[in-house]
């Protein structure tokens, strides 16, 4: 090999041992980057449940499943805890991780409340309405219970093209926001949203009596003030006797007679929040999501009430017998 070749040789080989060399870095920084919470000792999070309930149940198993085999999970039922008890808890907290989930709206609560001043983040799930207890620095956020009002009127309205006016029961001091985005939701689509407020549920009787003739349907939402199993189970038979169809937000109201409810799988909630948490802690936009969900129309009562029902298309809609 002369000289001229032995340099170009030289060359090339140089060459190809630096793209290789590159490839190589690359390769592994990549494999550092997706695996960073495997390596070493696992990150500690705690997850404070509210109380050790079958919904709470159930979504634990599904955080569980997505979260255990990447960090260090340390589960405690806050119902249990007295005073004293939650002060040392959250003084640990403070001090040992910096990442906790909460499951259900005390938890949520609490966990806000307490470690707000703190660098620990509170991850909420299963919380309904958390912009009435968060923090400013925006730390905290999560999956509630919440379903965004216009993607609940597009759903009702377009799953049940025949209803025009819809009667929503609730509080307004609780649910008064509700009511407004919802009414400017079904207003843009030409649909109305009649509110049917009361203050306790003695007066539910009355207040659906003044308008059970003007409205196609009843909607109930989730209201401390307003709902009860016994009340449920009373305003759908007023409403079978009337012709009138009832939406609810979870399985019993559909398991009760109810036309359609907005219906969430809680196992899915924790697998969604496993997700989102894995997220969060590798440094992605900590952001208030919505919670995954299905929405069933109840084929045999829409049936037996005279109604058509559609599948809109791209949707959450599933129809049950």
């Amino acid at each position: 090999m002369n000289t001229i070749s032995r340099t170009v040789f030289c060359f090339v080989s140089f060459r190809l041992f630096s793209a290789l060399a590159i490839l190589i870095a690359g390769i592994l920084s990549q494999g550092q980057a997706s695996h960073c919470l495997a390596e070493g000792d696992p990150p500690s999070v705690s997850v404070l449940v509210s109380a050790q309930i079958k919904p709470y149940a159930e979504a634990l198993e599904g955080l569980t499943a997505g979260l255990e085999s990447k960090v260090k999970l340390d589960v405690v039922f806050m119902n249990k805890l007295g005073p004293q008890e939650k002060e040392s808890l959250f003084r640990k907290i403070k001090t040992s991780g910096k990442t906790a989930i909460a499951i259900g709206t005390e938890a949520a609560r609490n966990a806000v409340i307490e470690l707000s001043a703190s660098d620990v983040r509170v991850l909420y799930l299963m919380a309904l309405n958390p912009g009435e207890f968060m923090d400013d620095n925006m730390r905290s956020c999560g999956i509630s219970l919440n379903i965004p009002e216009n993607k609940q009127v597009e759903l009702i309205f377009g799953a049940m093209p025949s209803l025009q006016r819809l009667g929503l029961l609730f509080d307004p001091k609780v649910n008064g926001r509700f009511f407004l985005e919802a009414s400017d939701a079904a207003g843009k689509a030409g649909r109305f949203i009649v509110p049917v407020s009361v203050e306790a549920r003695t007066e539910i009787p009355r207040s659906l009596a003044e308008v059970w003739s003007t409205v196609d349907a009843i909607w109930l939402i989730p209201d401390r003030t307003v709902v009860s199993e016994r009340i449920v189970e009373y305003i759908v038979k007023e409403a079978a006797l009337r012709g009138k169809p009832v939406i609810g937000y979870n399985r019993f109201f559909y398991d009760r007679g109810a036309a359609a409810a907005f219906v969430f799988e809680y196992r899915s909630l924790g697998s969604q929040m496993a997700d989102f948490a894995l997220e969060v802690m590798q440094g992605k936009n900590c952001r208030a999501t919505e919670p995954v969900f299905r929405f069933m129309l109840n084929g045999k009562v829409i049936k037996k009430l005279g109604m058509e029902y559609r599948i809109p298309e791209g949707t959450a809609v599933e129809v049950g017998d």
